[in-house]
């Protein structure tokens, strides 16, 4: 019996790159409730052209913040 296909990662968020919410939230593997999610945590965006677009660094920012609001490591010494 062949094995299941495993889902391959979603991608790389860079700190010196520019992404849509939308290319955010599908590199990050979720939905329409994930993009407001993001905002809702206080990831800072800018509409241009209709659409919203943040900073690979500020979207790093981000998760940063949880993991130590969470108590999550961060980087190692």
């Amino acid at each position: 019996m062949k094995a299941p296909a495993k889902r391959p990662a979603p991608g790389e968020i860079r700190g010196d790159a520019l992404y849509t919410l939308a290319e955010v939230a599908k590199r990050l593997g979720t939905g329409w409730r994930g993009r407001w999610e993001l905002e809702k945590a206080g990831l800072r965006t800018v509409t241009f052209r209709g659409k919203k677009v943040c900073l690979g660094r500020d979207v790093l920012a981000l998760f940063e913040k949880l993991a130590g609001e969470q108590g999550g490591g961060g980087p190692t010494p």
